[in-house]
């Protein structure tokens, strides 16, 4: 059986094969480590707006041949933290708060 699985956002879309119903989900993320480059720990799977969880088969969760499962690649922490946004100036903060009248 085969399956297809798409980011999120979809601009990766990936075409898995050799597949059962019985494939276990976490063996499912394992294939998708190197398509996708996320690691098992930070990918959520999702079919029919449902997650699918470790420990449950795709016959749980009712995926047929040529269906389509999302992936959503968690960011890690820190990764969100180190984001700066670039400092402005009171001058450039009070200019863009004066409202101008003609």
């Amino acid at each position: 059986m085969w399956i297809q699985i798409r980011s999120m956002d979809g601009k990766i879309s990936s075409h898995i094969d050799g597949l059962s119903k019985l494939t276990k989900i976490e063996d499912l993320r394992e294939l998708l480590v190197d398509k996708f480059n996320a690691p098992v720990n930070r990918q959520r799977l999702f079919f029919r707006g449902k997650q699918l969880e470790d420990g449950h088969t795709l016959f749980d969760y009712d995926v047929n041949v040529n269906d389509l499962v999302q992936i959503l690649v968690k960011q890690i922490e820190s990764e969100t933290k180190n984001i700066s946004l670039p400092k402005r100036s009171s001058e450039e903060v009070s200019k863009e708060n004066k409202v101008s009248t003609f």
